[in-house]
């Protein structure tokens, strides 16, 4: 299977979203699958472009595209890096031949939409792994005010994703396990590292979460209202 994974950071990087996907991709690599991945050429928060265009690291073919032009130094500056990687994202995307299924990250935020992008253009199966919610963690940060216009557009947005998604993956809690809610067709699986780590308990507060995780990521009729 040829898979393509879309996040706008990787290895070396050691934010923590980059980690996941170095993990995931030698994990397919490992298992006989072909992996690409399109990140940034720019370190996670730093000005400039220090990483290669192109260069393979453990079988996996990483492809790198824009830079940054203000590192962390504003809201705006940041959104303007996004917009920028978006742009480069796209074009590389649609330079590559068709994979077989796409896994898009939350970094930037919405950049799944290269996902549904690629299902439409070339038919690539979309995996929304999810990471960070928006527009819910800059509400949470008071950066973005509940219920304003375009907390609500942005909102839209991340519903048509997870509406447009073949499947969604969703971070997990306290320990190793799986969760499946068969009602809204989610698994959820514990995010680690080390996939052999003990930790197997599972506290009486985690279904609960598990619940409320599902009924988010999950009800796709209601998320369509």
């Amino acid at each position: 299977m040829r898979v393509l994974m879309i996040n706008q950071v990787f290895y070396p990087d050691v934010a923590a979203t980059a980690q996941h996907a170095h993990d995931l991709s030698r994990s397919l690599v490992a298992s006989g699958h072909e992996v690409s991945i399109i990140a940034s050429r720019a370190l996670y928060g730093q000005k400039g472009a220090a990483l290669p265009a192109y260069e393979e690291i453990d079988g996996i073919r990483v492809h790198r595209v824009g830079r940054s032009f203000f590192g962390k130094a504003s809201i705006l500056a940041r959104l303007f890096d996004f917009g920028y990687f978006y742009l480069a994202a796209t074009v590389k995307v649609l330079a590559l031949r068709k994979h077989d299924v796409s896994i898009c990250f939350t970094t930037p935020p919405f950049i799944s939409l290269q996902g549904w992008f690629l299902r439409c253009v070339k038919g690539t199966k979309m995996v929304y792994w999810v990471m960070d919610l928006y527009p819910d963690v800059p509400v949470a940060c008071g950066v973005m005010k509940e219920g304003s216009l375009v907390t609500r557009f942005f909102e839209s947005i991340n519903r048509f994703c997870l509406r447009k998604s073949d499947a969604v993956v969703a971070l997990g809690i306290h320990g190793q396990f799986i969760y499946v809610n068969s009602d809204h067709n989610v698994v959820i699986v514990k995010q680690t590292s080390d996939p052999l780590a003990e930790g197997t308990r599972v506290d009486n507060e985690t279904p609960l979460v598990m619940h409320a995780i599902a009924d988010y990521l999950g009800n796709r009729e209601s998320l369509s209202d």
